[in-house]
């Protein structure tokens, strides 16, 4: 049985964006480049422009390039990508501890 839903609010990660973006200053380019990311995609989420919910699997892709594990902002979304998650380090050393906290944080 598959429980992941079909759909995702995209406010948890278009908050994160704008976290990373406050905390960093670098602009939605960067972001997309640094995270091998679609640079529209970036620029819509940090504008505002991103539909009220999102195609689960983009959502987890995105996620899993930002080495962040979905159900860190989905809670419902548990184990339903567990193959995904499990390449996914959500405290990747490279990423400062006190960076991905800030980012958990701002829901």
């Amino acid at each position: 049985m598959n429980d992941m839903p079909e759909r995702l609010p995209s406010r948890p990660l278009r908050n994160w964006f704008l976290a990373w973006h406050i905390h960093t200053g670098d602009p939605a380019g960067v972001i997309a480049k640094g995270f091998d990311l679609d640079p529209m995609l970036v620029a819509d989420l940090l504008g505002g422009q991103v539909p009220l919910m999102i195609r689960a699997d983009e959502a987890v892709e995105v996620c899993l390039k930002v080495r962040m594990a979905p159900s860190a902002i989905w809670p419902r979304v548990e184990r339903a990508a567990s193959k995904q998650q499990r390449e996914c380090d959500p405290l990747a050393a490279d990423v400062p501890t006190s960076l991905t906290r800030a980012l958990v944080e701002f829901r």
